[in-house]
């Protein structure tokens, strides 16, 4: 039973019966939490893991890092070279 939000000054709050429609996704959230904790989870599990890989590197170095090796040409000019190589490897 969940009481109403905002009771008449002076009144008891009225008790409202939910709907089971309303009360589903609730119980369906209560029973996957206790059914799928934590720990079983792979995903959840590297939570916390990794600081030592890159604690002796400052994370814009990291991403300087991996963008030098990267080329200036965008997108639709790598698009169109690789469209071309595939025209001539079919021709």
């Amino acid at each position: 039973m969940i009481a109403a939000a905002r009771p008449t000054w002076g009144q008891p709050p009225s008790v409202v019966q939910p709907s089971a429609s309303s009360a589903a996704p609730l119980v369906q959230g209560i029973l996957w939490k206790h059914m799928n904790p934590i720990d079983a989870d792979p995903l959840l599990q590297l939570r916390g893991s990794g600081p030592d890989l890159w604690a002796d590197e400052h994370a814009d170095e990291y991403v300087r890092r991996l963008r030098k090796d990267w080329d200036d040409r965008t997108a639709w000019e790598i698009v169109g070279e690789e469209a071309a190589l595939r025209r001539e490897k079919n021709s």
